[in-house]
């Protein structure tokens, strides 16, 4: 069924497409992306095995329509795949998908208030918590109505996304005609739903402060009977706050922290979890090359296990978590007992050409104990306008065993 479900989707976007490039002219603006990434993984700390090789390839194209000055139509068609993984040059594994559909209305009637709907792109803040994993070879999309408010100080997004549809036939799957009873193995159990608004303030000095409160639900199983269906839930609310300032002489200060409460009914576990980061960054230089350091703190809090009835492990939800623990994605999810990380680092560009360099120190969050260190340098060079090549490079130093290395290198053509 999700098959024809993106079929149909697919259809009816190369339809819309067709609409738009036959009423083009200066309402129509067409641009995307192809991007190639060859990676190598030695990161299972076992020297005597051979590393793995893979290439990725990711081709973007978008298509913006605009009837009216204040009225957007946005499309996305993605392919995303791992290069040989046909097997089979006459073989097809029907990677094509909708990345992004949805219309901007961004001024409703002259007014600050708009609203987007359809298959889109969500990012907040520093992408801390929800983010679109640009670095991904599929990317992060979500299904989602955002009603938004923007002013000359102050903005703010009222969103609401189904995360996860169990039935994705579109019919109601709670009653068998042939038997004539209710089913209990279907009530929209695993249905999952995030809400959420993220505010900003924005004061004349450019100083950021972005309040958010995020509330996630999903249908469990109660075990109860069709007739005594308690729509038992999962739910998790995360409460936090965003900060970023920029000064005039380079320094940079970047804060943010969360708690999260939440209750499961059906094994009775309350969440009480926290999170918090803090860095600071300083660029030198004129602008024909600059220097920077940095260096920062995260925090992500852990369960010991001792109480039975708490879970004390923060959940980073949506996040884009490769961009904060370390290139080489080995704490893409909050270990039961947390995380700490403490990281220095530095930077260089140079017109077209730019270095970063990062070192990072791991530990848990429960008991303070060593989990590693990891070392990452990234290069990259904006070749032309259209041509960008990275490169970079990861090793993990681990408290016992051999060391996890992994690089990788690719280009990006966009237009």
């Amino acid at each position: 069924m999700k098959t024809s479900i993106t079929k149909i989707m697919l259809a009816t976007s190369f339809m819309a497409f067709g609409v738009l490039t036959a009423n083009a002219g200066e309402k129509f603006e067409l641009s995307g992306e192809i991007r190639t990434r060859g990676e190598f993984s030695g990161k299972d700390f076992n020297s005597d095995t051979d590393g793995e090789t893979f290439g990725l390839l990711r081709t973007r194209l978008n298509a913006k329509f605009s009837p009216l000055s204040h009225v957007n139509v946005v499309l996305t068609l993605q392919d995303s795949r791992v290069e040989g993984s046909e097997k089979n040059t006459l073989s097809n594994s029907k990677n094509l998908d909708l990345h992004q559909g949805y219309f901007d209305w961004s001024t409703i009637n002259g007014s600050n208030f708009g609203l987007k709907v359809g298959r889109m792109e969500l990012a907040y803040a520093n992408q801390r918590l929800i983010g679109s994993v640009g670095w991904s070879n599929v990317g992060r999309s979500f299904d989602a109505a955002v009603f938004n408010y923007k002013g000359e100080s102050f903005k703010a997004d009222f969103f609401s996304s189904r995360v996860v549809e169990k039935n994705t036939s579109g019919q109601s799957d709670n009653f068998v005609a042939s038997a004539g009873d209710l089913k209990t193995a279907n009530r929209d159990f695993g249905d999952t739903d995030l809400i959420g608004i993220h505010s900003e303030f924005i004061s004349s000095d450019g100083m950021s402060v972005q309040p958010f409160v995020y509330f996630r639900t999903t249908k469990i199983d109660d075990g109860s009977t069709a007739t005594e269906d308690k729509s038992s839930t999962d739910n998790l609310t995360t409460l936090g706050l965003y900060y970023n300032f920029k000064m005039e002489n380079g320094l940079s200060l970047e804060a943010d922290g969360a708690y999260q409460i939440g209750k499961n009914d059906v094994t009775d576990v309350d969440t009480k979890a926290f999170m918090f980061g803090i860095n600071a960054s300083m660029w030198f230089g004129d602008s024909d090359q600059k220097f920077a350091v940095k260096t920062g703190f995260d925090m992500l809090s852990g369960d010991d296990g001792t109480d039975a009835s708490e879970n004390n492990t923060f959940n980073t939800l949506y996040a884009t978590n490769h961009k904060f623990y370390g290139s080489m994605d080995y704490f893409l999810v909050n270990p039961t007992i947390g995380l700490k990380d403490i990281f220095v680092g530095g930077a260089w560009k140079k017109e077209n050409l730019g270095l970063t360099a990062d070192f990072h120190i791991f530990k848990t969050a429960e008991g303070d104990n060593d989990l590693g260190k990891e070392l990452d340098l990234n290069l990259w060079w904006k070749i032309n306008s259209a041509i960008k090549f990275n490169a970079g490079l990861g090793v993990y130093f681990p408290e016992a065993g051999d060391n996890g290395v992994w690089s990788y290198s690719g280009m990006t053509v966009s237009f």
